[in-house]
């Protein structure tokens, strides 16, 4: 099972690793109380592509200028993978 971290935790983490990437802070990601961005990610009638579930850490979504939206990648996905790869060079 993964540790829950703590809000300052994390934070030290994402620093220490030097990310280039905006990182957003723990929320909620399923249930009722879900953060915003989640609800529209997960749900076809929010996001006019289709529904999705947040099945474990580290999932993804290729969400371009525009919120054009592609698809959702799976937390066993690796981040060099060649689909990715060739999103992001799109």
């Amino acid at each position: 099972m993964a540790r829950a971290w703590y809000k300052q935790e994390s934070k030290n983490f994402v620093k220490e690793l030097w990310c280039q990437f905006s990182c957003m802070e723990k929320t909620t990601v399923k249930g009722n109380s879900k953060h915003p961005v989640y609800d529209f990610l997960t749900d076809v009638n929010k996001n006019g592509v289709k529904s999705s579930k947040v099945t474990w850490n580290f999932q993804k979504y290729l969400i371009m200028r525009r919120v054009n939206w592609f698809d959702v990648i799976s937390p066993s996905t690796q981040p060099d993978d060649p689909r990715i790869i060739k999103w992001v060079k799109s």
